[in-house]
């Protein structure tokens, strides 16, 4: 089942806050979502004293597959924004790969 919110939504959408007083635009709440748990998963890797380069890690966001591709797309335009090059699989959870050399 698609989330009712995600059915018809645009990188142009526009959403208001929790008074009701502020619109945000919807890809932007989506976009910080998920720079916030990338940027919890560098700062975990680089307290453990793991050696990495940020180009060697292959972000993987995955939605359910029941998604319709206007929800997936939504979804793919809000994590390019914070990450190039990440692919989108069906599911829900956000999957880190460091790549070795």
């Amino acid at each position: 089942m698609i989330p009712y919110f995600l059915k018809s939504w645009t990188n142009e959408t526009m959403i208001e806050d929790i008074t009701g007083k502020k619109e945000v635009n919807a890809i932007e709440v989506f976009q910080h979502g998920i720079k916030y748990f990338r940027d919890l998963m560098l700062n975990t890797i680089e307290k453990k004293g793991l050696g990495y380069e940020e180009a060697n890690i292959r972000w993987v966001l995955t939605v359910p597959a029941i998604w319709s591709e206007p929800a997936k797309q939504f979804m793919t335009e809000a994590a390019e924004l914070v990450i190039m090059g990440f692919v989108i699989f069906m599911s829900m959870s956000i999957v880190i790969n460091l790549l070795t050399d």
